[in-house]
């Protein structure tokens, strides 16, 4: 399945690419399988030909690569995207396929070591002699990779050395009559185990050309070998180490080549046998394999492959290989659809009989889909539940319910409960890594072990390596600060310091030079496209930070550039897959830079993208295999994204819109000129619409899904638009009317209860409340409050605390105090001249072309 990615399908003239030589790309359409019948003959060694091998990224020097990477640079001048791709660069990637990652574990290792049949000892003699004639032979001529790269025999690494005599020893096999055949099995296997081990340990090699060459070549060799084991020997082999090369040669196939069809072959051919004769524990690890295989080729045959374990299983007893096949069907499920997914999740974890780490993980998939849907107080309820579970569960686990539990506090504000629990994560990280990280996986993967009677079974969950681990605990952690204004500064240190870890692991995942990473080329691909994926994320919240910290928006350019080039198609398919999920979040970041800087018109198109995209008018144009792709990578899934009331950035959105178009009906209203009529009755259309979104968004009454939306549990979100509904229902108390609705007062005062005071929403809606009292003392009261709390940081504390000041400058005139009120006139002078930009463009109604604005 070799193709171009940046052949026909691309734009003549791209603009520039994504950032640094890190760039991954993925393969999206899976190769369609054929029919049994084409593929049921005996594969030979020769089909390896049939096995096109993939690579993962676009080919750099190591003259280059030697290089380090730059330091970090401000967000100021940091640059998202790389120059076009040479023609030598389009050229090799015409000549090797790409890489579909799954995010499954694909670290191989021959899982049974091959006791030697007959005189052990007479053939460990006859191997030693073998490899000492070899060895001699070679002395001072051995060859590897390049012509160029020579050494001198007592030069020559060990390793290569044994690579060399493995290589002889291969083609010795192959030529040769099998006279001592168990002699040559148990070679053969040593061989495919060398050369796998060998293909991971230089995987950062893959970098350039000639590394992903001979990793590919370590690859063919293996599974030559492997191969020669299944056809050439396959009547000699014991039954267990036949169904073992089997599973083996199958996981070749499906992580490391695009040939589906003969993973398909192989790994039912181990199932048929092993189910057979009752193998149970390489039964299940080859059913494991083969849902992978499934997830990528079939994903519907997947469903029915699901629920018939769990039934087959059931009827045997065999319970708790039967719960980890609901459990396995529960996540297939939730890409499809998350309702009934939860529902298979909320029973399985509700058994009383289910083993506790796979209780614990429905539990923990629970909350996580609790909190992608937008109901962090659902989440925080399970997670409770889950503390019995936690006490002889793997670090990993323990890790995920850190970052979930820490997320809950980042979607519902809890400022004080969040940063008490950071001091709680600190230590576990501290403890972790005192004791050397004990447990984790590279790769990142749980490895752990599944009892059914006097049967283990070793199975394995993708998730975090120690690193990725720490990466997600400053981001979320800076993503907490961002909700205190007092915190800014230290969420904006958070952010610098995720930043570094993460350009630190790029540099070391994308040089080619020999390292201490173990494990496959596709692994790799995962990890760096995982983490450009955190990278852009970490500018994005940055950006937001620099603004409301500094009233500074430099670096939105580079966002404006990204969607560009999204909305121009200069991303390949493969890259839209991935980077289509930070779209939204960039859009409204661009909606409200455009609002700040008083370019409504701009503004407005930019919010009303937001909603488009995350709204459920949308979710027809899902493609649950790119949702599958993107789960596999780590970096989320777009059909279980939250849409409408359970979104966060489609209630925001319509929040700034209500705005927007409260405001132009204000603006307009006294035109006589027909064209601005004919706007302003759009508006009010507009703006009936935006309201009913909001109120049904809030209304609890109706809702009928097992998520609770967003907008009904959000403190921050309901007296945003307790403030608005407050404003536009007085008039903006420019009416001077006594009247009052006091059920929406007493509403607002629990509001503010509840609220951080000296947050700007908070001073706000206390400033709205004082506009709504009648009684004198009250009032005075509550200007006090304000007058206390506002700051003057950014432009709409500044603007609000002119409010606040005239209003105190005319309470001073009435008591005829003069001074003071001189003052205080002096303070909003200043602070009018330090916002006069902003007011100008506001007063003006300032106009944009929308074209030329989203290329600025």
């Amino acid at each position: 399945m070799q193709r171009n990615l940046y052949g026909k399908g691309r734009k003549k003239h791209p603009l520039k690419r994504v950032i640094d030589s890190s760039r991954r790309e993925v393969v999206l359409d899976s190769p369609r399988k054929k029919s049994k019948s084409r593929s049921s003959s005996r594969p030979s060694s020769s089909s390896l030909d049939q096995a096109l091998i993939l690579t993962s990224s676009r080919p750099s020097s190591r003259e280059i690569n030697a290089k380090s990477l730059k330091s970090i640079s401000a967000v100021s001048t940091s640059r998202f995207y790389e120059p076009p791709k040479t023609l030598f660069e389009k050229k090799y990637e015409q000549n090797l396929s790409k890489f579909l990652p799954t995010g499954s574990d694909s670290e191989f290792q021959v899982l049974l070591d091959l006791p030697l049949e007959g005189n052990d000892m007479e053939k460990q003699e006859e191997l030693g002699q073998l490899s000492k004639k070899l060895r001699s032979e070679n002395a001072g001529k051995v060859e590897i990779g390049n012509a160029s790269d020579r050494f001198e025999g007592k030069d020559a690494p060990e390793s290569e050395m044994e690579i060399e005599m493995s290589t002889q020893l291969l083609s010795l096999l192959c030529t040769e009559k099998p006279e001592s055949a168990d002699f040559h099995i148990a070679m053969l296997v040593r061989i495919s185990d060398f050369f796998i081990k060998k293909a991971y340990s230089t995987v950062l090699d893959a970098n350039d050309i000639q590394g992903t060459k001979t990793y590919y070549t370590y690859i063919k060799t293996a599974l030559k070998s492997l191969l020669m084991l299944a056809t050439r020997y396959n009547t000699r082999l014991n039954l267990d180490l036949e169904l073992v090369v089997y599973l083996n040669i199958a996981s070749l196939y499906f992580f490391e080549t695009d040939n589906l069809d003969l993973a398909d072959t192989y790994i039912n051919r181990a199932i048929s046998i092993a189910n057979r004769n009752s193998l149970t524990k390489i039964a299940v690890t080859s059913e494991l394999l083969y849902c992978q295989i499934l997830e990528v080729s079939d994903p519907n045959l997947l469903q029915a492959f699901l629920s018939e374990k769990y039934s087959s299983y059931m009827k045997k007893n065999m319970t708790s290989i039967a719960d980890l096949f609901a459990l396995l069907r529960s996540t297939h499920v939730i890409v499809t659809s998350s309702t009934i997914g939860h529902a298979l999740l909320q029973s399985l974890s509700l058994q009383p009989d289910v083993q506790p780490n796979i209780k614990l993980l429905s539990s923990l998939y629970q909350a996580d889909l609790h909190l992608y849907r937008g109901s962090p107080e659902t989440a925080q309820e399970l997670l409770h539940k889950m503390d019995p579970l936690k006490a002889d569960a793997p670090a990993q686990f323990l890790a995920m319910c850190y970052l979930v539990q820490l997320s809950t506090y980042v979607q519902s504000n809890q400022i004080k409960n969040g940063k008490e629990f950071l001091q709680d994560a600190s230590d576990f990280i501290t403890t972790q890594r005192k004791n050397g990280w004990p447990d984790w996986n590279e790769d990142g993967s749980v490895r752990m072990f599944l009892r059914q009677g006097e049967t283990e079974i070793p199975f394995a969950l993708q998730g975090l390596n120690s690193d990725e681990f720490v990466i997600m605990f400053y981001f979320l952690s800076g993503i907490l600060f961002l909700s205190e204004r007092s915190s800014f500064k230290k969420a904006n240190k958070v952010f610098t310091t995720c930043l570094e870890i993460i350009e630190l692991q790029l540099e070391e995942l994308t040089q080619a030079r020999p390292g201490a990473r173990n494990f496959s080329l596709r692994l790799l691909t995962g990890k760096i496209v995982r983490l450009n994926y955190v990278r852009y994320s970490v500018y994005y919240y940055r950006i937001w930070v620099s603004f409301m910290e500094k009233n500074d928006f430099t670096g939105i350019k580079f966002l404006q550039q990204f969607i560009n080039d999204f909305d121009v198609e200069n991303f390949t398919k493969e890259e839209l897959s991935y980077y289509k999920l930070l779209i939204p979040r960039f859009l409204y970041l661009t909606a409200i830079y455009f609002q700040a800087t008083g370019d409504l018109a701009a503004s407005k198109y930019y919010f009303t993208r937001v909603r488009q995209l995350c709204s459920s008018e949308n979710t027809s144009k899902v493609s649950h295999k790119i949702s599958y792709l993107q789960r596999g990578l780590g970096i989320g899934c777009e059909s279980m994204t939250p849409i409408d009331g359970n979104s966060e950035l489609y209630m925001f959105a319509t929040l700034h819109l209500l705005q927007i178009t409260e405001y132009e009906i204000h603006s307009w209203s006294d035109s006589e000129k027909p064209q601005t009529k004919s706007n302003l009755g759009f508006s009010r259309n507009q703006l009936g619409d935006l309201y009913q979104d909001l109120s049904q968004a809030l209304d609890t009454s109706t809702k009928t899904s097992s998520f609770k939306s967003f907008a009904s549990f959000n403190l921050m979100f309901k007296l945003s638009f307790k403030v608005l509904s407050c404003i536009y229902l007085h008039q903006g108390f420019t009416n001077n009317s006594s009247h009052r609705d006091s059920t929406m007062t007493a509403e607002f005062e629990d509001l503010l209860k509840e609220s951080p005071p000296r947050e700007l929403i908070s001073v706000l809606g206390t400033f709205v409340l004082y506009n709504m009292s009648l009684n004198l003392e009250h009032r005075k009261e509550l200007l006090s409050l304000c007058l206390g709390r506002i700051s003057d940081q950014d432009d709409n504390s500044k603007i609000l605390m002119i409010l606040l000041l005239r209003e105190a400058i005319s309470k001073k005139s009435e008591m005829d105090d003069l001074e003071e009120r001189q003052m205080l006139q002096m303070k909003v002078q200043a602070l009018e001249h330090s916002v006069q930009d902003k007011l100008a463009r506001l007063q003006f109604g300032f106009k944009v072309n929308i074209n030329s604005s989203t290329s600025a």
